[in-house]
């Protein structure tokens, strides 16, 4: 069941061939993205006597005038204008980044890479997934449909082979750009639309669920938790332009602590060594009122999902919530968070079955997404 599916490149060695690539080019170097991956890559590309010619990003995060590493940052929907030709390192995740890339390859000549750093990602050996097998099979017995099945083989095909080949055709071919708000969502039973964000960044999940329900007639309502002080300022800045949309600046865990994060541009994370950020952290059953609905809960927080989830038993249990979970930020997340997720909502108040399901919303061995979906039958 849990064989090696890499069946081709996608990702070339960085160490290797892609330096190789790009040193036998005469196309500029452009990065997408502007967070740390971009910075490891950039460093690396010094460190082989390349540079960056600028930085690409998205409709979603570009500010006109804006300047990364002392490099200019230019809107990666316009880049056709200025080029014929150019070598685009993706250092970005995300569901979008394939629209965008492939949009960007009928438009120039484009040599598209990707790169993920290796010390962002953990390595899971084949060892590892024989010495878990059966726990392994009972998750993957869990999911309702065979695209679950698809995602969840694949995946591990693609982490389990140390990274040095990053993903896969397979994994590629199965992602998905909707990511959290899509057709699994059981909008009609609901009574009002209610997000818990828990990873808000600067809003942009807030926005999509809006979006979503745009044509919904139902009340719409945002609480979105976020630690990191500069996006918590974007995303507090969204409550007076959405309606409902309440911002908390606190992270999420199982007790009221006090903890230090490393912080960063696309992904802040909380650490057990000391640094200049410090954040409170509290349970989520502790902060919503006993009596606080809850129709949707996301949560992307960087390996601190176990925690949080052990923090907001009662809000799951005492609500219907559909749940979309982040399983890829450790190396046992696939196992222990569904098997969690599972004995909560087994628990819940409501006469109410659960499906579940994985998906996979990027162009690499990130983004994979566990869903827990009420039914009424």
């Amino acid at each position: 069941m849990f064989q090696d599916y890499i069946v081709d490149e996608y990702l070339l060695d960085v160490n290797g061939e892609l330096i190789e690539k790009l040193k036998n080019s005469n196309a500029d170097i452009f990065i997408y993205g502007c967070g740390g991956a971009s910075k490891t890559f950039t460093d690396l590309l010094n460190r082989n006597g390349l540079s960056v010619t600028a930085y690409l990003e998205g409709k979603q995060y570009f500010k006109k005038g804006k300047v990364f590493l002392n490099k200019s940052v230019y809107l990666v929907d316009d880049i056709h204008k200025q080029l014929k030709e150019a070598n685009i390192v993706v250092c970005a995740t995300g569901a979008d980044v394939i629209h965008i890339m492939n949009d960007l390859k009928s438009k120039m000549k484009v040599h598209l890479y990707s790169y993920v750093d290796r010390n962002q990602l953990y390595t899971m050996t084949a060892e590892w997934v024989v010495k878990h097998k059966e726990e392994l099979n009972r998750i993957y017995d869990l999911f309702e449909d065979e695209e679950s099945k698809m995602v969840f083989r694949s995946f591990i095909g693609a982490r389990a082979n140390n990274i040095k080949r990053e993903s896969c055709r397979e994994l590629i071919s199965l992602w998905t750009s909707e990511q959290y708000f899509n057709n699994l969502y059981p909008k009609d039973l609901y009574d009002e639309h209610i997000l818990i964000d828990c990873g808000a960044y600067i809003g942009d999940t807030a926005i999509a669920f809006y979006d979503f329900l745009k044509n919904e007639k139902k009340d719409i309502i945002v609480r979105a938790f976020e630690m990191e002080d500069e996006n918590f300022k974007e995303l507090d800045s969204l409550s007076l332009k959405y309606k409902n949309l309440f911002a908390y600046k606190i992270g999420l865990g199982d007790k009221h602590e006090k903890y230090y994060y490393e912080r960063k541009k696309d992904a802040s994370v909380l650490v057990d060594y000391e640094t200049e950020n410090l954040v409170e952290i509290a349970p989520l059953d502790s902060i919503l009122d006993k009596d606080s609905k809850a129709s949707f809960i996301k949560m992307d927080i960087e390996g601190f999902e176990e925690k949080a989830l052990i923090g907001m038993k009662n809000t799951i249990i005492n609500n219907k919530a559909t749940l979309a979970i982040c399983v890829y930020h450790k190396l046992d997340d696939l196992i222990r968070l569904p098997h969690l997720i599972k004995s909560y909502v087994e628990s819940s108040v409501y006469d109410v079955n659960y499906k579940y399901y994985l998906r996979h919303h990027s162009h690499n061995a990130a983004e994979l997404v566990f869903y827990a979906v009420p039914c009424t039958q």
